[in-house]
């Protein structure tokens, strides 16, 4: 079900509604999405948050379709942390008019083969996961959000995933 579920997300193609929307407001309650998706008596990994946002950053950008970019990113750092460790989040406007928003991590890392392989659908070293996460992830920064989503990592040393959205979006350019 979750498989079948996850290709039905990825291949829909809605036309997002832009809002304004405040950026540490929703990493914040994407943290808390990732954190509740626990449960209780599961064993989550000690992970101590570090946020560094304007609290003035807005954006226009699908909301919902955006926080669920950022839990799945959210989500894959909680995972590549075994025990305890770090998450960064910072972000920042540019003078160009982009969002710039960078994903700390200092969990395991991806070899080069995972990394380059990452935004594939069903890429995945994960027991019990799609693979379609960071795919998601890919498709709502780029396709919806007129964005650019990399990653830098390096096995046994972290992960960083870098957005640079736009912080006003062209009517025009939605058609």
């Amino acid at each position: 079900d979750k498989i079948a579920k996850d290709i039905k997300n990825y291949s829909e193609e809605a036309r997002p509604e832009f809002q304004k929307v405040d950026v540490l407001e929703a990493i914040t309650e994407s943290i808390h999405i990732v954190k509740d998706s626990y449960g209780k008596g599961s064993e989550r990994p000690d992970v101590h948050e570090e946020i560094s946002i304007d609290k003035h950053l807005v954006m226009d950008a699908p909301r919902h379709h955006l926080m669920q970019a950022f839990t799945n990113i959210i989500k894959n750092s909680y995972e590549a942390i075994q025990r305890k460790g770090i998450i960064r989040i910072q972000a920042n406007s540019t003078e160009k008019g982009n969002v710039v928003i960078r994903f700390i991590d200092d969990g395991c890392g991806m070899t080069e083969e995972t990394r380059q392989d990452a935004f594939l659908p069903f890429a995945t070293n994960k027991d019990g996961h799609t693979g379609f996460g960071l795919s998601f992830a890919q498709k709502i920064i780029e396709r919806e959000c007129h964005g650019d989503i990399i990653i830098e990592s390096k096995n046994d040393a972290g992960t960083t995933i870098i957005l640079t959205l736009p912080i006003e979006q062209v009517i025009g350019e939605l058609d």
